[in-house]
């Protein structure tokens, strides 16, 4: 007798039947685990009871359809894993590495193996089961959660990390370094000392570590992740000593060719001329990427702030040398979203956007930011801005791209200036 999909219709659902076997397919999850999360047993279930469990198991988000069906005496659930699952990040859980502490919190989740839909309750109950592994370390601590998106602002995984009490780094050690990069390498050593391990901090210090090498054209510097010494708790702090290893600096290489087509933005002439990086000097990494973003400079002036630059790199590993072709890919036009003026009143508001030259749809172009501060500090004659005390505000702007929706918000904060009582005491090397 087969029942086919959840709601298929039985004459009662409160009759029973007697399967003696329950099975799950579509998941990596433990049979034992699912069976378990199901509250279902061998032996005796009835159509009520088949409709909960499918339901359960939507509803914990790792399963978007949990479909079954009764033949004999076997039970068979399918099961459609959820496309929207994204892997877990933890940020400042000095106890464990990864690995371990998703098998922790895996034993304390049901159906928990590393990643989670966000939207549902599994999120909160993965930061309820940190929250009590850190207080069986000792610690009252408070679990928050982040979103981590990529460069266009799409979601790719869900953070956890602890808020409160601070989580800091006590000391920084880094093992393997030789003498030729000492110089650069500990200031990075002093500078981590007491900092907070709030989001992608260990990330952070392994870039500055690596760019040390990679600025000298070490690119095949191999090294360690950070890891955690034991944690203890001084002055309501966390404190944990962090150490990276350097296994392996390899040998420095040099530029072969630099090469560029050419664009509708820079001529093969220019960039020749404005290029950092040439032919025979030290693959400099920090040269690279800024010839990258001279390529950029002229596109987003136009608008086209997703603009890309792909520098194609050819290595050659037994002649330690490598070659860089720069394309660009301009993408597409952004457009102006929103604008938001922040200090000033609502007349004040009202003045200043007298001047401003990009409504709300029309190209994005970062060079009127300047125009329009321009446009009504020129305008000081103007007895409506002078009477508002326009003409001495001090605007910062920022703009906020929206990669999904291809537009830039821009937040302009006002402040009134700096007024020094007496000059010599702006500057200390004045006195």
């Amino acid at each position: 007798m087969g029942l086919g999909l959840p709601g298929a219709s039985l004459p009662c659902a409160a009759q029973v039947y007697f399967p003696s076997t329950i099975t799950f397919s579509g998941s990596n999850v433990p049979q034992q685990q699912l069976l378990a999360f199901t509250g279902l047993k061998p032996g005796r279930v009835t159509k009520a009871q088949m409709q909960a469990a499918s339901d359960r198991l939507t509803r914990s988000g790792v399963f978007i359809q949990a479909n079954y069906e009764l033949d004999d005496d076997a039970l068979r659930y399918t099961l459609t894993l959820s496309a929207a699952l994204l892997p877990v990040r933890y940020d400042n859980f000095p106890w464990w590495d990864t690995k371990t502490l998703t098998a922790l919190v895996a034993a304390k989740v049901p159906l928990f193996g590393g990643e989670l839909y966000p939207g549902g309750p599994m999120r909160q109950q993965v930061a309820a089961a940190l929250t009590q592994l850190v207080a069986e370390k000792g610690v009252r601590a408070k679990v928050g959660t982040s979103p981590v998106g990529d460069a266009h602002g799409k979601m790719m995984a869900t953070r956890f990390h602890i808020d409160a009490p601070p989580v800091v780094i006590s000391s920084l050690t880094i093992n393997g370094a030789g003498e030729a990069f000492a110089a650069d390498i500990e200031p990075i050593e002093k500078a981590a000392s007491g900092h907070d391990l709030a989001q992608e901090a260990p990330d952070a210090l392994a870039a500055a570590i690596r760019a040390v090498y990679t600025r000298r054209g070490y690119l095949d510097v191999a090294m360690t992740e950070p890891v955690w010494g034991a944690p203890v708790v001084e002055d309501g702090k966390i404190m944990a000593p962090l150490t990276v290893t350097i296994s392996s600096e390899g040998e420095p290489y040099t530029v072969s060719a630099v090469n560029f087509a050419g664009d509708a933005a820079t001529t093969p002439e220019a960039f020749k001329a404005e290029a950092k990086i040439h032919v025979g000097e030290v693959a400099d990494s920090d040269a690279v990427a800024v010839t990258g973003d001279l390529l950029k400079a002229p596109w987003k002036a136009k608008g086209y702030e997703g603009v890309g630059v792909d520098r194609g790199e050819a290595v050659n590993r037994a002649q330690h040398t490598v070659a860089y072709t720069f394309t660009v890919d301009p993408g597409t036009v952004y457009r102006m979203g929103t604008l938001t003026l922040i200090g000033l009143n609502k007349r004040q508001a009202g003045q200043v956007l007298r001047y401003w030259r990009m409504p709300k749809g029309a190209p994005f172009q970062p060079s009127l930011l300047a125009a329009w501060r321009g446009a009504y500090m020129r305008s000081r004659g103007d007895q409506l801005i002078v009477a508002e005390g326009l003409e001495h505000m001090v605007p910062a702007y920022e703009s906020q791209a929206d990669h999904d929706m291809q537009t830039v918000n821009v937040v302009v904060r006002f402040t009134p200036p700096v007024v020094v009582a007496n000059p010599l005491d702006f500057h200390p090397n004045w006195k």
